[in-house]
């Protein structure tokens, strides 16, 4: 409670000023009780909304479900007897109110964490913030699911959604915002579906914030003639993870490239006297990506356990050994997340 009132102290007047159709008269619990409910099912990691309410009406958990919504044993409406609501009644009050008006609460969050400047500390190069963009899915449809076309082969189909959080403090990742995908054409590829639908993303990332200097990392996927022409138009800087197979002439033109620029490299020792394995980094600009140009980042790491390449393009210039070590630990960092 004491963190959510200093961090969040908001969040409550939020969540109460959400769409409430129900008949305010014949109501028990105020609508933050409703939404509390739901975030302390998720929070609670019980494995289902019945595994929760067993146990919802135990111990403190009345009185501590009041203290963080607000509205405590006090209120005339429990007669002294607080109680929490079940998931049937929280998740009937949330299929009624429009999702996209519940999506704006952890944007009004994230403004808020930028007033307080939480996150001057982790920009990329004191400037940039590092938003994580990624598919995940959503929904395992149960056997047999047809709606908007034909379920798979082996009867069971995965709705998607695209999530893109921002870096924090320490490695934390805050959800920003996200985008349903569009899987109603089952011939299309998940990766047509993901892109389309960072496409509509972007448009709304850059409407709600449209100064906000933004650097994109993803995986290969988003390594693509399309991606940065978006990044181009919003003024946005990327670090992408390149493949060989995703782009096949971009690797093939960077390892020809390569001993024209032999200057362009860095070494460091892994541990005590590189005891612990040694990292290469090797750098190309100005390369061909469809019709753009862009600059490829190779990081090699050699440890007594393995031998790993890495590969990236990035709108960054003027790289030295220093840049380019920022941007692969960022990236890098990413990847644990």
């Amino acid at each position: 409670m004491r963190v959510v009132r200093a961090v969040f102290p908001s969040l409550n007047d939020w969540l109460n000023r959400l769409p409430d159709p129900r008949l305010q008269e014949l109501c028990l619990y105020a609508a933050a009780h409703l939404w509390w409910q739901i975030i302390a099912t998720c929070l609670s990691r019980q494995g289902s909304r019945n595994g929760f309410d067993q146990q919802r009406q135990t111990g403190e958990a009345a009185w501590n479900m009041g203290a963080l919504c607000g509205q405590t044993s006090e209120d005339p409406r429990f007669d002294g007897q607080p109680t929490v609501t079940c998931s049937d009644n929280a998740a009937r009050h949330a299929s009624r109110v429009d999702s996209e008006r519940v999506a704006q609460i952890p944007q009004l969050m994230f403004r808020d964490l930028l007033e307080r400047r939480l996150f001057d500390g982790v920009r990329l190069f004191d400037r940039w913030y590092v938003r994580l963009v990624d598919g995940n899915v959503k929904e395992k449809c149960r056997q047999g699911f047809q709606k908007g076309g034909k379920s798979s082969t082996n009867g069971i189909r995965y709705r998607y959604v695209l999530q893109l959080s921002v870096i924090g403090p320490e490695g934390t990742l805050f959800p920003l915002m996200h985008e349903e995908m569009d899987l109603h054409n089952p011939e299309t590829q998940k990766e047509d579906c993901e892109l389309q639908s960072f496409q509509r993303l972007s448009q709304r990332l850059k409407k709600e914030f449209p100064k906000l200097p933004i650097c994109l990392v993803a995986d290969a996927l988003y390594a693509c003639q399309a991606i940065v022409e978006v990044c181009q138009r919003c003024d946005w800087k990327y670090v992408l993870t390149l493949k060989k197979d995703r782009q096949p002439t971009t690797w093939d033109e960077t390892i020809k490239l390569l001993p024209f620029n032999r200057t362009n490299r860095v070494r460091h020792r892994l541990g005590a006297g590189g005891k612990a394995g040694l990292q290469d980094f090797r750098w190309v600009e100005n390369v061909m990506l469809g019709a753009f140009q862009t600059n490829i980042i190779l990081a090699g790491e050699i440890t007594p356990e393995a031998a790993t390449l890495y590969a990236y393009i990035t709108n960054f210039s003027k790289l030295s050994p220093e840049r380019v070590a920022i941007v692969v630990t960022h990236h890098r960092t990413t990847d644990l997340l």
